[in-house]
C-alpha cells in the first residue's frame, strides 16, 4: 500500500500578487513543477499568461470581480480548488499559501510575484521564508534579479549555480554567532555579525563554490545580478 507522503507531489511553485511579468512568466514555463499554488491576486497573474493553478487561496480582496467569477467557474468544474480566507485573519495570504504548500508537497518551493512597490509585503514574504526552513524543507524567494532564502544551518554555493554575481548575508535573528565564509572575495572566520549592520552586503564567490558556515541564529541569503 502506497504511503500518503509517497502521492504528495514534490516540486511547488506559489505565486503571489507582487510585480509578475513576462520575465517570471518565462521562468516559471522553464521550471517543472507539478504543483502550482496562486496566493489572492497571484491568480491574476497566472491566468493572464495562461497558467492554470492547481489551488488558489486568499481572501481575493486585491483580485478583480471577473477574475474572481473566472475561479468560481473554474473552480464549479473542478479545475481549480478555491480555498476563499476571511479578510480579518493574522497571516497574510502569501503564508497561508506557504503553510498550504508544506503540507501537501514535499519538494522545493519557489516564490513568485513576492516583490513589488509594498516595501510591508517584501519584508513579510522574507520573514516567512523561515517556516519552511526551520522544517528543513528548501524555499527561495524570486524574481529577475534576485534570490533570497533563509539559512538555518550551514550551506554550500556552486559558482556556477549561483543567481547573478553578488551574495548577500544578513542576520534573521538578534545576531548570528561564528559566521564564517570561505571562497569569497571578502572571506569572514569566526565572525559575530549582528542585525543593525551592512558588513554582508555584496560579497562574490571567487572559488569554485562559497561555503557558509554558523554556530547559532539564522541568515537571510540573497543572491542579486544588476
Amino acid at each position: 500500500m502506497m504511503d500518503v507522503q509517497e502521492r504528495k507531489p514534490k516540486d511547488c511553485v506559489i505565486v503571489a500578487g507582487g510585480d509578475f511579468g513576462e520575465a517570471d512568466a518565462a521562468m516559471l514555463r522553464q521550471w517543472e513543477y507539478p504543483f502550482l499554488v496562486a496566493a489572492d491576486r497571484g491568480a491574476e497573474h497566472l491566468l493572464a499568461f495562461g497558467f492554470l493553478p492547481d489551488v488558489v487561496i486568499g481572501d481575493l480582496d486585491s483580485a478583480s470581480a471577473q477574475t474572481v467569477q473566472q475561479l468560481k467557474n473554474l473552480a464549479k468544474e473542478g479545475r481549480t480548488e478555491l480555498i476563499r480566507l476571511k479578510p480579518e485573519k493574522d497571516d497574510t495570504d502569501t503564508e497561508a499559501a506557504l503553510n498550504l504548500a508544506l503540507e501537501r508537497t514535499t519538494g522545493e518551493i519557489r516564490i513568485l510575484g513576492g516583490f513589488g512597490s509594498r516595501i510591508d509585503h517584501m519584508l513579510a514574504n522574507i520573514q516567512i521564508l523561515r517556516i519552511a526552513a526551520a522544517q528543513g524543507r528548501s524555499v527561495v524567494l524570486q524574481n529577475e534579479k534576485n534570490r533570497v532564502r533563509v539559512l538555518t544551518r550551514p550551506f554550500s554555493l556552486a559558482k556556477e549555480a549561483q543567481y547573478g554575481r553578488f551574495v548577500s548575508v544578513f542576520p534573521l535573528t538578534t545576531s548570528v554567532e561564528g559566521l564564517t565564509m570561505r571562497g569569497f572575495y571578502y572571506p569572514l572566520e569566526g565572525k559575530r555579525l549582528r542585525i543593525g549592520t551592512s558588513l554582508g552586503v555584496s560579497n562574490e564567490i571567487v572559488g569554485e563554490k562559497g561555503e557558509i558556515f554558523f554556530e547559532q541564529g539564522e541568515l537571510i541569503l540573497v543572491e542579486s545580478r544588476d
